[in-house]
C-alpha cells in the first residue's frame, strides 16, 4: 500500500476511535467534526471489518458453539489455539493471564 492511503487509512482510524470515544451517534459526531456522515459510516464498517480499531473502542460479545477437544480434534482438553490475522498461539494450562493479553494487544496492532 502506499504513503498516501496509509495517510489516509490512519487519519481515519484515529477519527473512528474517537468517534468510538464519544458516545455521540455518527450524525451528531460528523456535524460536531464537520465530517460527512456517510463517509463516517464507510470507514467506521470498513475499519471494524478489518480490524484496525483500538481494542477499547469496540466491545462485541462472540456467540461460541461448546463442543469436545475431540469434536476439534484436539487431543488434549488443556490446549486452546487461538488465531489472530496471520498468527496462532497455543494456550496451554497455567498459561500467564496477563502475557497472553500483551501478545494478543500487539498481533492485533500487527496483523
Amino acid at each position: 500500500m502506499n504513503t498516501k492511503q496509509d495517510t489516509r487509512r490512519s487519519k481515519w482510524i484515529s477519527i473512528v476511535n474517537e468517534f468510538n470515544n464519544s458516545k455521540l451517534t455518527q450524525a451528531e459526531f460528523s456535524r460536531k467534526n464537520d465530517l460527512d456522515a456517510k463517509q463516517l459510516s464507510s470507514w467506521v464498517r470498513k475499519l471494524k471489518h478489518n480490524g484496525l480499531l483500538n481494542q477499547e473502542t469496540i466491545q462485541e460479545w462472540v456467540a461460541l458453539k461448546s463442543q469436545t477437544p475431540q469434536e476439534f480434534g484436539v487431543n488434549s482438553p488443556s490446549t486452546l489455539n487461538i488465531k489472530i490475522g496471520c498468527a496462532t498461539i497455543e494456550v496451554q494450562d497455567g498459561f500467564n493471564s496477563s502475557l497472553l493479553v500483551q501478545v494478543v494487544d500487539t498481533l492485533r496492532s500487527i496483523c
